[in-house]
């Protein structure tokens, strides 16, 4: 061993171009795999910040007549419907839907990130409001859906924590939504490209550890009838949480009664 590192060190010393080249080689290198073992750590084995987080599931679908597309899709929000019609595995199932919103009120416009959740969401996930309430499912339709829930982030920097925030109006893409409630600081929702790549049947440690883009206002979802289309987009992500005893390999079973109904109507194409 001695020998070689001799050997290594006069080669090196003769060409010491490629002895810079080589040592920087070798230190990117060892960045690299520590950087990836940082982001191992902190996004797949810190523990969830949900209550009885070995309940929580993410959903995806399977059309093996449309495998060509991929292994798995996000979910549609008419199956969704019928889940949560007839499924006897879950005590709740949210549908979550990425969008932005130009706000205009409190300053300057600005893009903000924002979310379509079912209003099972925070409860499911065992998130309560700092201030004022979330969704009530009355609003989540179409038409008496014009309320939001602030983060505390947005809270601070655009409104200045000023409490009287609840049950005031701001200005959403030039429409007026009710503020009726504001999150707690950390509280932590899946993104809807969180919720994709999990299927049912995996552990979801990754998925709800994922640091996406955060969301600073949410808004019931509010299916519409263009999203209850037999071809409307497998375009959302899909959360649920287990009934106490009930297996993974039983949510499968459940659901899968309900999906083969639902696969028979889908076109061939």
């Amino acid at each position: 061993m001695w020998f070689d590192i001799r050997y290594a060190l006069r080669t090196l010393m003769r060409s010491p171009g490629f002895a810079v080249v080589a040592i920087l080689t070798l230190a990117l290198g060892i960045g690299a795999n520590t950087a990836i073992f940082t982001v191992f750590n902190g996004v797949l084995l810190r523990p969830l910040a949900y209550p009885e987080p070995d309940r929580l599931v993410a959903v995806q679908e399977v059309v093996p007549k449309w495998a060509r597309f991929g292994p798995a899709l996000p979910v549609a929000a008419w199956h969704f419907r019928e889940w949560r019609k007839q499924s006897r595995s879950f005590d709740g199932l949210a549908l979550v839907g990425d969008l932005t919103f130009t706000l205009t009120s409190g300053g300057d416009p600005e893009l903000v990130s924002a979310q379509r959740v079912s209003p099972s969401l925070f409860p499911l996930l065992g998130i309560q409001p700092a201030l004022g309430r979330t969704f009530t499912e009355e609003e989540d339709q179409p038409g008496t859906d014009h309320v939001v829930v602030l983060s505390d982030r947005l809270w601070t920097s655009r409104f200045h924590r000023d409490p009287a925030i609840v049950g005031s109006k701001i200005l959403l893409g030039g429409a007026p939504y009710q503020v009726v409630g504001v999150l707690p600081p950390g509280a932590r929702i899946p993104t809807e490209n969180q919720l994709e790549g999990s299927p049912l049947a995996t552990s979801t440690a990754s998925l709800l550890n994922s640091e996406g883009a955060p969301a600073d206002i949410w808004k019931p979802f509010a299916i519409a009838d263009s999203d209850l289309a037999i071809m409307a987009e497998f375009n959302f992500g899909c959360l649920g949480r287990l009934k106490p005893g009930v297996s993974v390999a039983r949510a499968v079973a459940d659901l899968n009664v309900i999906q083969s109904a639902i696969a028979g109507t889908l076109p061939d194409k």
